[in-house]
C-alpha cells in the first residue's frame, strides 16, 4: 500500500518554519504542508477542519497552533511521552 500526500502550497508573507518554506517560479513565498489522508481524517476526528485547498497562512498558523494544543492537552501520557495522539499530532507539525 502506497501513502498518498496531499502537498498544499499556500502563499506567506510572514517567516513561518524554514522547513515549510519553499518559493515558486514567480518568487512568491509559498508554505508547503505535506499531508496523508489519515493525517486529514486525524484531523477531522480531532475537531480540527479546515478547506485545505483554500488556507491562507493564517490558517496554517491556526492549524500548527491547534494540533499543538491537542498535542499537549491530549497526546501526551502520564510520564509526558507522546501517546497515539500526540505521535499523530507531532508527525503533523514536524
Amino acid at each position: 500500500m502506497t501513502l498518498q500526500l496531499r502537498q498544499i502550497e499556500i502563499p506567506v508573507q510572514s517567516s513561518l518554519r524554514s522547513q515549510h518554506q519553499l518559493t515558486n517560479e514567480n518568487g512568491i513565498k509559498m508554505a508547503k504542508l505535506d499531508l496523508s489522508e489519515k493525517q486529514i481524517a486525524f484531523l477531522a476526528d480531532s475537531g480540527i477542519n479546515f478547506d485545505f485547498a483554500e488556507m491562507s497562512e493564517d490558517d496554517l498558523v491556526d492549524l500548527e497552533e491547534q494540533v499543538g494544543d491537542l498535542l499537549v492537552l491530549s497526546g501526551l501520557d502520564e510520564s509526558y511521552d507522546d501517546n497515539d495522539i500526540g505521535k499523530q499530532a507531532r508527525a503533523i507539525l514536524e
